[in-house]
C-alpha cells in the first residue's frame, strides 16, 4: 500500500514540479529579461505605461518604440510641445519614465532646477512643464546637446531653460573629452583618442549654483557615475534642499555615498536600487 502511495507521490510530483519551478524560468521578450512568475506584473505596468502615455499625440509610435526598442525621430505632446530625440532608441524610454513614470517626481512649480546630466532635455522639458521657475541644464556630449537647444527653442522655452555644455566635476576649467554621439550611456572617457569625442569644459557644481542665486531647489543627477566625485566635494550642501539622481556603480559604492549625505543633514523619503531622493531635514 505504502509503495503504491509513494509511486502515486512521485507521479505528481512530476507533473507538479515544473510549476513549482516556474519562477526559475527567464526568457527574452520584446529585447527584456522577463522572469516568468513576473509576467502579471509586467503586464499590468505596460497596461498602465500604455494609458499614461495618453499625453502624447503620437502615442502609439511610442509605445511600438518602447516596446520594441527602437529608435523614434520626434514625441509630440498633445498641449503642442515636442521632443526630437537621436538616434539612441533609449531616449523614448527615458522619455517614458521622465514624462509618464515620473521617476524625478513632478513637483517643480515656482523652483530653480539644475539638470546635471541632460541628455537631449527631456528632464529640463518635463520641468518646466510642471511650471519650474529657472533650469539649468548641463550636456557635454556635442550631439545631445545640440538636440538639447533644438528642443528648447521649439517649445519657446529660453525664458526657463539655460543649457550649459559642460561637463560637472570637482574643479572648474579643465579641459576634458567626452563622447561626441548621444547616448543615455555616456560618461568621461579615460582613452588618449579624441576620435568620436568633444573637448569639454568642466564645472564644479559650486560654480554652478550662482546660475540659480545660490539656492538650488532641486538638483538631478543622472550623469552614469559622476555623482560620487561631484557630491563627495561640494563644500555648501545648505544651498541644495533637494537632490533627486540615478545611482551607479556597485551597492558598497552605493550605501557609501548615501551614508555620507546623510551626514551631511539629509533624509531619504524614495529610494529605490537605481533612484534615490534627499531631501535635507
Amino acid at each position: 500500500m505504502r509503495d503504491s502511495q509513494t509511486a502515486k507521490l512521485r507521479y505528481y510530483s512530476g507533473i507538479i514540479r515544473p510549476f513549482y519551478n516556474f519562477k526559475a524560468v527567464k526568457f527574452k521578450l520584446f529585447g527584456r529579461r522577463i522572469q516568468s512568475l513576473a509576467i502579471p506584473g509586467k503586464a499590468y505596468s505596460l497596461a498602465v505605461l500604455w494609458w499614461q502615455m495618453r499625453i502624447f499625440n503620437n502615442w502609439a509610435a511610442v509605445f511600438t518604440a518602447y516596446m520594441f526598442k527602437r529608435p523614434l525621430s520626434s514625441i509630440y505632446l498633445n498641449n503642442g510641445w515636442q521632443i526630437h530625440l537621436s538616434t539612441h532608441p533609449a531616449d523614448v524610454a527615458t522619455v517614458a519614465l521622465i514624462f509618464c513614470k515620473q521617476d524625478y517626481g513632478k513637483d517643480f512649480a515656482g523652483k530653480s532646477i539644475i539638470d546635471i546630466g541632460a541628455n537631449i532635455g527631456a528632464f529640463s522639458i518635463f520641468a518646466a512643464l510642471q511650471g519650474a521657475r529657472k533650469v539649468i541644464s548641463i550636456e557635454p556630449s556635442q550631439e545631445s546637446f545640440d538636440l538639447l537647444t533644438r528642443n528648447i527653442a521649439a517649445n519657446g522655452l529660453e525664458h526657463i531653460i539655460t543649457p550649459l555644455q559642460h561637463v560637472v566635476t570637482s574643479s572648474d576649467g579643465q579641459v576634458l573629452k567626452f563622447p561626441s554621439k548621444s547616448s543615455p550611456n555616456n560618461k568621461l572617457s579615460v582613452k588618449g583618442t579624441s576620435e568620436g569625442f568633444t573637448d569639454v569644459t568642466s564645472i564644479t557644481l559650486d560654480t554652478l549654483s550662482s546660475y540659480c542665486d545660490n539656492r538650488i531647489n532641486i538638483l538631478k543627477i543622472d550623469c552614469e557615475g559622476g555623482e560620487y566625485d561631484i557630491l563627495q566635494n561640494q563644500r555648501d550642501f545648505s544651498i541644495i534642499p533637494e537632490i533627486r539622481m540615478e545611482l551607479h556603480g556597485s551597492n558598497n559604492d552605493k550605501s557609501k555615498l548615501i551614508a555620507y549625505l546623510k551626514n551631511k543633514g539629509y533624509s531619504i523619503p524614495q529610494h529605490s536600487s537605481d533612484n534615490i531622493w534627499l531631501t535635507q531635514y
